[in-house]
C-alpha cells in the first residue's frame, strides 16, 4: 500500500513538473497571415555572395494567405522548396477570433467613405466579410491600428497596414483605407488649381469635370491616405477627387525672398523629364520680398502663387538637394512655418497571430497529466483490491 500511495504522490508532482519545464521552451503553433499593402509583400531570394536577401521583383499578391509556422523567424518561405521568401514584417496574421485590444487603437477621428466600404472582420483582405457597407458620402468615426511603447506609454499608428477599425451602427470591423477610399479631416477650406485639373469619380476614377488652372474653390476639402495623394472635395454640386500635388491648399503665410531672377508662369506643368512646359507670362527680379499662402513644397521642387498688381501666376524652384529640402532652392530663400522636428523611425510591427495560446495549451496538458494520474491511482487501487481478495 505504501508503494502505491508515493507513486500518487510521484504522479501528482512530477508529471505537472515535467510538463512546465517541457512546455517552457518556444511553442510553434501555425497560423495563417497575408500581406498587409494592397501593393503585395515583396519576395525575397538569399544572395550567397551578398550574405543576404534580396528582392527578387516578384511580389505576394494582396489577398494570398500563406502558412506562418514560426513566428521568431523574419522571413517565411512561400515556396515548398523555400527559395523565395517574405518578410513576416510585410505581413499581418489572419485570426478567425480576432479580437483587437483596446491599447491597439488610436483614438476616434472623424472620417468620410469616398467609395462604398466593405466592413471586414480584421485588418486584412483575407477577412470575412461582416456583410455591412459604409455606403459613398457617409461620415464615420475611425481609429487607426498601432501599439502603445512600453516606456513612453505614447501610441504609434501602425503606417504599413491600410485598414482602419470602425463602429458602424454597432457593426466593428475594418475597412480599407488605400488609394482613395477614405478621406479624412474634413474642413472648410480654400483651394487654388495650378494646372487644368482633372475632377474624377471616385469609383471608377473617370473625369467627370476639369478645374480651369488658378479657379479658386472654397468648399469642404478631405485629405486621403499617404499612398494616394488625393484631396475628396466637392465641386460644382458634385464629389470627386483631385491630385493633392497640383490643387494646392490655402497654408500659413509665409515671406518668400528671390536671390535670383525667376520667371512667372500661367500654370505649372511638368513634364517626364522635369520640364516646366507652362507660358511665361513675367519676371521676378533678383532681392524681391513677397507674401503667399499658397504653395506645395516636395523634396525636389516648390510650386507658389504669385501675385501683385499688374501681374498673378505661379514660380517653380528646384531643390539644391533633394535629400535637404528646407529652404535651398535655386533663386529663392524662405523659412519653414512648422516644426523643424525630425521624425522618428518607428519599426513596422510584425505579423502575429491576435491570441496566442501558450498558456491556455499548458493549463490543459497539466489538466490532462493530472486526469492520466488520476486514472492510473484508480487503475492500481482496483488491481490492488483484487489481489487482497485473492489472498483472502
Amino acid at each position: 500500500m505504501k508503494k502505491i500511495v508515493y507513486l500518487i504522490i510521484s504522479l501528482f508532482i512530477f508529471i505537472p513538473v515535467y510538463i512546465l519545464a517541457d512546455m517552457s521552451g518556444p511553442l510553434i503553433r501555425e497560423y495563417k497571415a497575408t500581406p498587409k499593402s494592397p501593393n503585395g509583400a515583396p519576395i525575397y531570394v538569399y544572395d550567397d555572395e551578398k550574405e543576404g536577401y534580396v528582392k527578387n521583383g516578384d511580389i505576394l499578391e494582396f489577398g494570398k494567405v500563406i502558412v506562418v509556422d514560426n513566428e521568431d523567424s523574419e522571413f517565411i518561405c512561400v515556396d515548398e522548396d523555400c527559395e523565395k521568401e517574405v518578410s513576416i514584417k510585410d505581413l499581418v496574421a489572419v485570426d478567425n477570433n480576432y479580437n483587437i485590444p483596446e491599447n491597439e487603437l488610436s483614438k476616434e477621428y472623424d472620417a468620410i467613405a469616398i467609395i462604398d466600404l466593405d466592413i471586414k472582420k480584421g485588418p486584412a483582405s483575407a477577412y470575412e466579410s461582416t456583410g455591412v457597407t459604409i455606403k459613398a458620402g457617409t461620415k464615420f468615426k475611425a481609429r487607426d491600428l498601432g501599439y502603445v511603447d512600453d516606456e513612453s506609454k505614447e501610441f504609434s499608428s501602425d503606417e504599413w497596414n491600410p485598414y482602419i477599425y470602425v463602429n458602424y451602427n454597432g457593426t466593428k470591423g475594418f475597412v480599407l483605407s488605400y488609394e482613395g477610399t477614405v478621406g479624412y479631416g474634413g474642413s472648410e477650406q480654400t483651394g487654388i488649381a495650378s494646372i487644368d485639373l482633372p475632377f474624377t469619380d471616385p469609383k471608377t476614377g473617370a473625369k467627370i469635370d476639369t478645374i480651369k488652372a488658378n479657379t479658386v474653390i472654397k468648399t469642404m476639402i478631405y485629405g486621403s491616405d499617404v499612398w494616394s495623394g488625393l484631396y475628396y472635395l466637392e465641386y460644382n454640386g458634385k464629389w470627386g477627387t483631385v491630385d493633392n500635388s497640383v490643387f494646392i491648399v490655402e497654408d500659413k503665410n509665409i515671406e518668400f525672398t528671390v536671390t535670383e531672377n525667376l520667371k512667372i508662369y500661367d500654370k505649372v506643368t511638368i513634364n517626364d523629364n522635369g520640364e516646366i512646359t507652362g507660358k511665361v507670362i513675367g519676371t521676378i527680379p533678383k532681392g524681391t520680398k513677397f507674401n503667399s499662402k499658397f504653395y506645395d513644397s516636395e523634396n525636389w521642387y516648390i510650386t507658389i502663387r504669385y501675385e501683385n498688381a499688374n501681374i498673378r501666376g505661379w514660380i517653380y524652384a528646384e531643390n539644391d538637394d533633394s535629400d535637404e529640402p528646407k529652404s535651398e532652392f535655386k533663386g529663392l530663400n524662405f523659412e519653414y512655418p512648422w516644426d523643424d522636428e525630425e521624425e522618428e523611425d518607428i519599426e513596422a510591427p510584425i505579423a502575429k497571430p491576435n491570441k496566442l495560446y501558450k498558456m491556455e495549451i499548458i493549463y490543459l496538458c497539466i489538466g490532462g497529466a493530472v486526469l492520466i494520474a488520476l486514472t492510473a491511482t484508480i487503475t492500481l487501487l482496483l488491481i490492488n483490491k483484487k489481489k487482497v481478495k485473492k489472498n483472502e
